[in-house]
């Protein structure tokens, strides 16, 4: 068990955990069977690095051992840090309901005093302009909160469900609706917001600083299994624009307008599908297309974290 290090000079004044303590195994898990991984070359559901707290859920404070736990752990905040597994063994009060914070993916933090002070650190923002700096980061930052926990001193495990801060999305293209012979040869994830925040919910771009120009895009494995027919995986942040009020439209007006006269519209992330058709005489010819993400083709363009979502475009 590796403990975290560095503490806070108040944390003695938290609420301190009397009585038995227990050996328990905490497992963090988010698995979704991706095969294809656009340009991050990570595995979006790796868990590099984990750091978990455990807070009294009546006063939000960050706990603290008592007697129970050994002279190597009293007066200690219970909290664990771990590098390269997703379960692990932390010793734990008895009978005690917790609130167990997880973050996973970015280091090792500084240990919270309470909720508020976890939620409003700087690693909890995270900001890329393109999926390559996930590669950088080496895996896909990642939240969980377990409310209520309890070890029971039998053995049981904790288990803490992870969130992506990405939103997952599986495309293939329904060529039968096509001409025959279209053939895909770029599609591009632009207008992301390229912002996010761990533990955050319903987060979305509101101004052009918001955006960035290309968030993922096909490789050219990617490439042949869409024009076989099959579906690729490409990710990008959240970003909940709900119903929009304005038009969609094909035009790449990108940063030909000002904040002041954007719509929400204009804030929406949407791919890019470059493509070729052959005419009756053969001739081939070049177009693009733009089809939005979201919940409904036209009506809303939500973009909820850790959700996978399957589009066909026709």
């Amino acid at each position: 068990l590796t403990m975290g290090a560095c503490v806070n000079e108040d944390l003695p004044q938290e609420p301190e955990v009397p009585g038995v303590y227990s050996v328990t195994t905490v497992s963090a898990t988010d698995k979704d069977g991706t095969e294809t991984k656009s340009i991050l070359t990570v595995d979006p559901c790796e868990i590099e690095t984990l750091q978990v707290f455990a807070f009294d859920p009546a006063s939000e404070k960050i706990l603290i051992y008592g007697e129970g736990a050994g002279a190597a752990l009293k007066g200690k905040p219970v909290t664990a840090y771990v590098e390269g597994v997703s379960s692990f063994e932390w010793c734990l009060p008895v009978g005690i309901e917790l609130d167990i914070y997880a973050v996973a993916n970015i280091g090792k933090i500084i240990v919270p005093s309470t909720v508020d002070e976890l939620l409003a650190m700087d690693d909890m923002r995270l900001t890329f302009d393109s999926l390559e700096d996930l590669n950088d980061h080496k895996a896909v930052p990642m939240h969980g909160i377990l409310k209520g926990a309890v070890d029971t001193g039998d053995g049981n495990e904790l288990v803490i469900k992870m969130k992506k801060v990405l939103a997952r999305y599986d495309i293939s293209i329904a060529f039968e609706e096509f001409p025959e012979g279209t053939q895909v040869h770029r599609l591009t994830v632009r207008n992301a917001h390229k912002h996010a925040t761990l533990f955050g919910s319903n987060e979305a771009a509101k101004s052009a600083d918001d955006l960035t120009r290309e968030m993922d895009y096909t490789t050219e494995d990617d490439l042949a299994l869409l024009n076989a027919g099959e579906a690729i995986t490409l990710y990008l942040p959240e970003n909940m624009q709900t119903a929009v009020n304005g038009a969609t439209s094909t035009a790449d007006n990108w940063k030909e307008i000002s904040d002041e006269n954007m719509t929400n519209m204009d804030f929406c992330s949407y791919m890019e599908i470059v493509y070729t058709t052959p005419d009756m005489t053969g001739t081939v010819s070049q177009n693009s297309m733009r089809v939005y993400f979201g919940k409904h083709p036209t009506a809303n363009f939500d973009i909820e974290r850790n959700r996978k979502t399957n589009v066909r475009v026709k």
